[in-house]
């Protein structure tokens, strides 16, 4: 089909059981730079 476009957004929500806090305050951007990685990785394959 010419002229055609397709565009797709992903939106993933985690969280834990519960809602339970189980990870402190001051590591929570180094678990977002961990997960945004593996997204990352994976995306390489």
């Amino acid at each position: 089909m010419a002229n055609t476009f397709t565009q797709l957004y992903v939106h993933i929500i985690y969280s834990t059981k519960g809602r339970e806090k189980i990870f402190p305050k001051n590591h929570k951007d180094e678990i977002q730079k961990y997960i945004t990685g593996i997204i990352q990785k994976r995306g390489t394959n």
